[in-house]
């Protein structure tokens, strides 16, 4: 019996997506219903135009419906869409609903049915994060290529620039002694491990030219001898 993971893998050598590197959802564009709830569009019979991040589609339409959004946009490839997108409602804990898009993509020759907040345009069509192979931008990286970033959140959140090389600032308003020492601790630590990195990066490399040996040159005996 052939298992999953050998089946998509025939599956993305016959379609062409087996050396095709897999992309990130920062790099798709997308919808959100969270933002649609905000505006008050996720009502009935609602109609309005959404340019914002629909990416390549020229002008990308949204009629509310009772249990479905349709979304009617063009793309190069493949002309005129529409696609309907159903929408259920869950109750929160302290009152009202909140909407979720249903993923209309189909998996094993069933439709999808995640139930998801954001879907993006992949190939021309809007998909969940799981149907459309997307991955984060910080999949990509190894442990130690994430740390910049995570050293930039942190001074972010103790309300500092993203400069490394700067003082810590001091501690924001309304913000608890035991967080900002835990946040400041975490930060000096991750700090401290670039550092080390860095100069292990940089004795490595004077390492590789010392070992470096430059090919020897003869020169010929003539151009030894002084002109008479």
């Amino acid at each position: 019996m052939i298992s999953r993971k050998l089946r998509q893998k025939i599956h993305r050598v016959l379609s062409g997506k087996l050396w095709r590197p897999r992309q990130t959802v920062q790099s798709c564009p997308h919808i959100d219903i969270r933002v649609w709830q905000r505006k008050g569009l996720i009502v009935s019979g609602m109609v309005f135009s959404w340019p914002g991040r629909s990416g390549h589609a020229d002008d990308l339409r949204v009629t509310v419906e009772e249990t479905r959004v349709v979304l009617r946009y063009r793309v190069q490839a493949y002309d005129n869409i529409t696609a309907a997108v159903p929408v259920t409602w869950t109750p929160c804990h302290f009152g009202g609903q909140r909407p979720w898009f249903q993923c209309p993509g189909r998996e094993r020759r069933r439709q999808c049915g995640q139930r998801v907040v954001v879907l993006y345009k992949v190939d021309g069509f809007f998909l969940c994060r799981h149907c459309g192979e997307l991955t984060y931008q910080s999949q990509r990286q190894d442990s130690l290529s994430r740390l910049p970033s995570k050293a930039r959140k942190i001074r972010l959140r103790l309300g500092g620039d993203t400069a490394l090389h700067t003082p810590f600032p001091p501690r924001p308003k309304r913000m608890h002694t035991n967080t900002d020492a835990r946040l400041r601790q975490e930060g000096e630590e991750i700090e401290y491990v670039l550092l080390a990195a860095m100069g292990q990066k940089l004795r490595h490399m004077q390492q590789k030219m010392d070992n470096l040996t430059l090919p020897s040159v003869r020169v010929p005996s003539n151009k030894l001898r002084p002109n008479r």
